[in-house]
């Protein structure tokens, strides 16, 4: 036994990298004989501003025109910088980058499990914690698809951690304030988690040093970086908190943001949201408990603030609540050994997690009648009511399951209390993540997802092969194409465009996709080639047309001069639009 409490944690770590390196090959593409690798998105639009400081060309969406923050995460970015000053080939270069976020989920299993015994856990909390933590579908996703959520979480962890021991151990401050200061350079909302460790500091008098240190620290590196964007940029916010933000009435934001926490806490973090709670029921008096539920209220209420993500209709929390998922399994892994005394504790904790199991269940069953003024439902995710049912089944048999392992465990008394610990943590990880890696498994909702971003990156490599490197392009997905066709891009959705990112929406709110102005793009840019167009009403088609662009057979748009030969290109040699099916109908007569 001494051996297995050695060698565990090593053991669980390997096993994610094989799941992780497993993750990530699964989800490249070939192109030409080769194997490539996309990013989500999101992460690609930052990837093309870290290839243009790379090159010498600054933190700019397009070489040579005046620079706009269309990223927000200024340390990632500045990483991604990095990697691609290696002479690493353009189609794998996003290997490096998921590779690099694997490295740092296994290495945050460490502080996951010292945070535990700080916390006062024992073995097999430890277990629960660091095994929960490693499999963790959204943290996963939102990691190795290319975005800073690994990171950051490493980093929120880092700063509790180093919070714990300044209570008992006499240390440098600085270790705690560079972590704070990296947090809120990774994201400006990580100030939110930083403010929370500081407060923690304050409320003990021998910590209060520390926390004026890093309060300073974390003040002076959030000055620096608003002195950097009012004279690089000329606006003191990123362009996407304008975008996303900006003329967005609170109410909505409020509203789509409630329904998207209540929906993807229901069918991913209901269980350890109800473990944690438990045990800070159990343990009112333990202060560092209480310090892990306000990170996680707090990536809550920013949640709330910015009205979710765009992304809830995978039934996974988003970016903003996954970087908070380590802190909260341990303060569910607490929650579950304080459970594990006696036989009656045990008899209440079934009946409670009776009770969340089934609200899982109906939460799962329900998604289907979610309000689709407050999510987004890509049009290839139908979510047919029958995947409800099913997903409700399967919980319903977990727990029964579940239910026949606490009567015996309960019937063995306190005898079986260790036993009972693993039976519920294992209950717990199975039914957390079952549902998003049995989806992914099956080629549903994220792994669409994957496979919609490989789509675009093979036709931006290609595009950039056969046309012109003068060509200017106009996109709404703005990440894959423009950074692996390397063309000049126009951003319909504003991300990169300051203009439109300061306008009202034109329809319901919804994060990022409800702001557009296709005449003042089309008019101030002159894209050559429109791949597609977003939402549109007539008059807007009409308005296209009447700027002389022409509807293609395959369903793009070209500009009224454009050479023949590039019109002959995009309809011959170009592989099938990933959106092709999505397309308004052809422009009218000009």
């Amino acid at each position: 036994m001494p051996s297995l409490a050695r060698w565990w944690l090593p053991c669980v770590a390997l096993g994610a990298t094989l799941l992780y390196v497993c993750y990530v090959a699964s989800g490249g593409f070939e192109i030409d004989g080769h194997r490539g690798f996309s990013l989500f998105d999101d992460a690609m639009i930052s990837m093309r501003y870290a290839r243009n400081l790379a090159q010498g060309h600054g933190l700019r969406w397009n070489v040579g025109e005046a620079p706009v923050e269309g990223y927000s995460n200024l340390l990632w970015t500045a990483w991604m910088a990095v990697v691609q000053l290696l002479p690493i080939p353009l189609r794998v270069v996003s290997l490096w980058i998921s590779l690099s976020s694997a490295a740092l989920l296994v290495a945050n299993l460490w502080l996951v499990k010292a945070l535990v015994g700080a916390a006062g856990g024992g073995r097999r909390p430890q277990v629960f914690a660091v095994v929960s933590c490693a499999v963790s579908y959204p943290l996963v996703f939102w990691s190795l698809r290319g975005l800073e959520v690994g990171l950051l979480a490493l980093l929120i962890d880092a700063a509790v951690l180093l919070a714990w021991r300044a209570e008992t151990e006499r240390r440098t401050p600085w270790p705690l304030a560079i972590v704070l200061s990296m947090m809120v350079l990774v994201r400006d909302d990580a100030a939110v988690p930083a403010l929370v460790v500081v407060a923690y500091l304050v409320a003990d008098v021998r910590t209060r040093p520390l926390a004026n240190i890093c309060a300073l620290a974390v003040l002076g590196t959030l000055l620096a970086h608003l002195g950097f964007r009012l004279g690089y940029y000329g606006a003191p916010l990123p362009n996407t908190y304008y975008l996303k933000i900006s003329e967005i009435p609170l109410r909505a934001r409020l509203g789509r943001g409630t329904v998207a926490v209540l929906r993807t806490g229901a069918t991913e973090l209901l269980l350890l949201l109800v473990l944690g709670a438990l045990g800070v029921a159990r343990k009112p008096r333990q202060r560092r408990l209480w310090m892990l539920v306000a990170i996680v209220g707090g990536q809550v209420a920013s949640t709330l603030l910015v009205g979710g993500d765009a992304w809830e209709s995978w039934g996974q929390p988003d970016r903003f609540l996954s970087i908070a998922i380590p802190v909260l399994t341990v303060a569910a892994a607490i929650g579950a050994e304080s459970l594990g005394g006696e036989g009656r504790d045990m008899s209440r904790a079934s009946s409670v997690f009776a009770l969340a199991l089934l609200l899982r269940a109906i939460a799962i069953a329900a998604g289907d009648f979610v309000p689709r003024s407050f999510t987004v439902t890509p049009p290839w995710d139908l979510h047919p009511g029958l995947r409800g049912l099913s997903d409700a089944t399967g919980v319903t048999v977990a727990a029964l399951l579940f239910g026949t392992g606490v009567i015996l465990v309960v019937r063995q008394g306190a005898r079986a209390a260790p036993w009972a610990v693993a039976v519920l943590g294992a209950m717990v990880i199975a039914g957390s993540v079952a549902m998003n890696w049995r989806d992914f498994f099956a080629g549903e909702r994220t792994a669409r997802q994957i496979h919609w971003d490989n789509r675009n990156a093979i036709f931006g490599l290609k595009l950039g092969e056969v046309v012109s490197p003068a060509t200017t392009i106009a996109v709404v997905a703005a990440g894959s194409i423009p950074f692996f066709s390397n063309l000049r891009a126009v951003d319909l959705l504003g991300k990169n465009d300051g203009h439109i990112a300061h306008e009202a929406p034109l329809e319901r709110f919804v994060p990022g996709h409800d702001k557009r102005d296709y005449v003042y793009s089309l008019t101030t840019y002159t894209p050559d080639l429109v791949l597609e167009l977003w939402h549109h009403s007539p008059e807007e088609l009409s308005a296209i047309a009447a700027l002389g662009y022409r509807t293609l057979p395959n369903g793009m748009y070209v500009r009224a001069g454009c050479p023949e030969a590039l019109v002959d290109i995009v309809l011959h040699r170009l592989p099938e639009y990933p959106f092709a099916t999505h397309r308004p109908p052809t422009l009218p007569p000009s």
